[in-house]
């Protein structure tokens, strides 16, 4: 059953970010998990195939000792420096974890987020129940923006993501339009 699934992956999940807290490495939920976690009443009905994750660049590399000591393995797929993939058997299913140090691929390839992922993590919230942290409302709908012009060049975004504007506005009452404009 996909609850009884998801269940076994955010409780990996959460296992594997105390192991980063503990070593003061900061973490944040993106996309899918973040919105299971936030907005979500149940997170276990928001379907997902895997995490995404964001740290700090100089923690890419001592997050990925860290999974690789709790189980995770390291797939060799990609040559992006910004991004990695992590893999684990559960019990009953798998969980797949993208790593990466920017919320969002610059088509370049070339823009140094790190000031803005810096903002991001001083902006990002708690969520009870877990060290894992998510963007703020207004930083959420940015990343759900860039996420869909993405996709609009490769395909057509599909109708959840445009649902996911609608959740993150009207279920975060911080959000305000004046902060999301100032970025």
């Amino acid at each position: 059953d996909w609850k009884y699934r998801l269940t076994q992956r955010f409780e990996k999940l959460d296992a594997l970010v105390s192991c980063l807290e503990a070593s003061n490495i900061r973490v944040m939920a993106l996309k899918n998990a973040a919105i299971a976690r936030a907005i979500y009443p149940v997170w276990e009905e928001c379907p997902m195939g895997n995490f995404d994750l964001l740290v700090l660049p100089e923690d890419l590399e001592r997050t990925g000792v860290i999974f690789a000591d709790n189980g995770m393995t390291h797939v060799e797929h990609t040559k992006k420096s910004f991004s990695q993939e992590y893999h684990a058997e559960l019990s009953d299913d798998e969980l797949w974890i993208k790593l990466q140090t920017r919320p969002f691929t610059d088509p370049t390839g070339t823009t140094d987020m790190s000031a803005f992922v810096r903002r991001m993590f001083d902006r990002s919230l708690s969520v009870d129940g877990t060290p894992l942290r998510i963007p703020s409302p207004e930083d959420h709908l940015l990343l759900i923006c860039m996420s869909i012009l993405r996709r609009r060049y490769v395909c057509v975004p599909g109708i959840r993501m445009y649902t996911e504007i609608d959740r993150v506005i009207r279920r975060s009452p911080s959000f305000t339009w004046n902060k999301f404009i100032e970025q």
